[in-house]
């Protein structure tokens, strides 16, 4: 039927204070009408296989778990997970961390132990997993 006139259905026969918002609220959450409504966005891209892992710690997926309390000084979690085994490392760290701080600590807690490393996954732009492995770079040399 549609928004409007499902408005005016109602309003033939109740009202009651913010009842525009409330039936917009029901036509949006309503599976039968969002099936029927025309989508007007461009078509969704094709899914892209993920690399199967040759071997452990060779593909990574990094996220960050953010806007938690304050602990330690410390309000994020870096969550570093290995595709192949699903073996995770927790890093307490900031939200205002910059990659090249991210790169130090993927260098301490990753690196140093299992050395492998040819695909990052993130749900960030590929913008960030670029600026990741420049600095990845930087933090390296440092280190030796």
């Amino acid at each position: 039927m549609g928004q409007n006139k499902t408005l005016e259905l109602v309003w033939e026969h109740y009202t009651w204070p913010n009842i525009r918002n409330n039936i917009q609220k029901f036509y949006k959450s309503c599976v039968t009408c969002m099936r029927s409504k025309l989508q007007c966005h461009r078509p969704y891209r094709s899914l892209q296989q993920l690399l199967i892992p040759e071997c452990p710690w060779n593909s990574i997926s990094i996220d960050f778990i953010e806007k938690l309390p304050f602990s330690s000084g410390f309000n994020t979690i870096l969550v570093i997970v290995d595709c192949l085994s699903k073996q995770a490392i927790f890093i307490p760290t900031h939200d205002t961390i910059t990659s090249v701080e991210l790169a130090c600590l993927f260098v301490v807690h990753v690196f140093s132990k299992h050395r492998v490393l040819s695909y990052v996954m993130s749900d960030c732009s590929s913008e960030f997993v670029s600026h990741f492995f420049c600095s990845l770079g930087t933090a390296l040399d440092m280190r030796l």
